[in-house]
This record gives C-alpha cells, structure tokens and sequence, in this order.
C-alpha cells in the first residue's frame, strides 16, 4: 500500500520505464533512476526538458540526443496534481532498438523494391526492342493511369501499383510474332485472336509473382469493357477490377492518340472523345470523367 511521497518513488524507481513529473514550463519535479538513465544527462531534477505538454493524455515519439549518436523514446503524458500544483507525469520508453530495426527493415525492402522496378523496367525495354512501333506505350499507360488515378482521388500506393501494371500490362505479346505487332495492314481473323491472347498469356506469366498489387488481373482484365463485350472472359461492371477499369481507359487514350504502322495518330482530342462516348457502357462512368477532366479541363499532356 502507497502511503507516503517516499513509498511512491521507491516504487517508481524500480520500475524499467523512465517516468518524469515536469511543472507547466518543463522544469523536472521528480525523475526516477530510469528516466536519467534514457536521457542520459545525468540528474535531472530542477533541469528543463523541451516536451510538448497537452491538456489531456497524449502519445508521442521523440528523438534523444545521446553521446553515441541518436536514440528515440515513446512518451505518454498526463496532467496531474503535484505538491499542490500542476504538473505532468510523463512515462518513458527507450525504443532506439525498436526502431533501428525498424529503419533496417524498412532500408531492405526499400532496396528490393528498387530492384524490381528495375527488373520491370527491363522488361518493358525488351518490350520496346522488340516492338520499336510502340516503344514506350507501356510505360505512358502506366503514367496515364496513375494520373486518372489521383484525379478520381485514389490513394498514392494504388496509383504506384498502376504504374507497375501499365509497364507490365502488355507482357503476354511476347509471344506474339513481331510481325503480326507491327503488320500495316487489316489483321485476318487468325491474327487477331493471337493479338486476344496476349492478355491472358499476360496474365500466366505474372500470377505467381508475389507483388502487393493486382499486376497479373490487370494484365488479364485491361481489355474487359463494362457491358461485358470485352476479352478474354467478358466480365462486366464491378466484376472487373477498379484498377483494371482504369487501366482500360489509360491504354485506349495513349494507343489512340499515336501512331501505329496500320494508321496515323488520331491525337488526344480524339481519343478523349472516345472516351467520353462510352462513358457508363464499355468504360467506368467514374474512371471516363476522370479522364476527361484531366486531359480537357486541365490540360494533363501524355508523358514523352
């Protein structure tokens, strides 16, 4: 049983957590031997520590400036009744550890993150070199969608993931014979459904890469439409994934506006009007207003 100051602070010393009391301008009233120890400023009683004191209980992480280098403490405060005066107590945890496990952690995926965008931009190259006709397309889309994206205001992961499927999107045309890519004139039927087939290859190859977005059912899903008159499955409406959708219009946007070997560019206007026309039937009624704001009401330009 607590029954005097004294029987309090030997309690308190005992304990691993740093706890302080701090008057209205910071000055330590009391410090147990943890608090000096986190702080490592030798006695604090009497000294001032620059801590923001809320009128309620508050959470916050500081950083600790420590002869060793920079350490970091978790504090909780609250107000309370000292000697008859107001004060704050204010528990302390030393997580330097914590968080310099933390900051590796997030160092390595940083890295490996790094280096699949790179393996990605690989990829989108050998794409290029192979279809020089289209060179870039892939990456443009990916910028596109990312960019109708942040106009219908989705969040700033969800536009990365797009710009990794736009790069990636068109991955199942590498079995398509380059001839057939670049043919300048009307494709048979037979040519055409190759053509169909890159989205599902596309999405055969990409299915077991573990990315933390839907990269493979965005390959396999860009050429489904709303009314369902899209391939390779005929989905339709909400069945089709939102990232998918957007996709959709960001690859007609960019195919119709340059040029191709079978016909010359018809220009963003063109397309936006494309667009526009089959808002709420073979596009997303949100995705195609997006669209049009971006290019029409504030001049978005696609990338170079």
């Amino acid at each position: 049983m607590v029954e005097t100051l004294t029987d309090f602070e030997s309690i308190l010393a005992a304990i691993t957590d740093g706890v302080v009391v701090v008057d209205a301008h910071g000055i330590v009233l009391y410090a147990n031997q943890s608090a000096e120890r986190i702080f490592e400023r030798g006695r604090l009683l009497g000294r001032e520590l620059a801590i923001p004191l809320h009128d309620g209980e508050a959470h916050q992480d500081i950083n600790l400036i420590r002869p060793d280098g920079v350490g970091w403490a978790e504090l909780r405060s609250a107000p309370i009744t000292w000697m008859n005066q107001r004060a704050w107590v204010i528990g302390i945890r030393d997580i330097t550890e914590r968080k310099q496990i933390e900051l590796r952690e997030h160092e390595v995926a940083s890295r490996i993150e790094h280096a699949m965008l790179g393996t990605i931009d690989v990829v989108s190259r050998m794409m290029d070199l192979r279809d020089p006709y289209t060179s870039g397309h892939e990456r443009r889309v990916g910028e596109v969608a990312a960019a109708i994206a942040a106009e219908m205001g989705l969040d700033a992961d969800t536009q990365r993931g797009l710009r990794v499927a736009g790069n990636l999107h068109d991955v199942g045309k590498i079995t398509v014979p380059a001839e057939i890519l670049s043919k300048p004139g009307k494709l048979s039927a037979l040519e055409f459904e190759m053509i169909k087939g890159h989205a599902e290859l596309g999405y055969q190859v990409l299915k077991d890469i573990d990315f933390p977005w839907p990269v493979a059912e965005v390959a396999y899903q860009h050429h489904e439409r709303i009314d369902g008159s899209g391939y390779p499955r005929g989905l339709k409406g909400d069945a089709i994934l939102i990232d998918a959708r957007i996709m959709a219009v960001a690859d007609v946007v960019e195919a119709m506006s340059s040029h191709r070997p079978y016909r010359e560019g018809m220009g963003i206007d063109k397309a936006v009007a494309d667009i526009e026309r089959g808002r709420g039937t073979i596009y997303d009624a949100k995705v195609a207003d997006a669209c049009v704001r971006l290019f029409r009401d504030k001049g978005y330009s696609i990338p170079a």
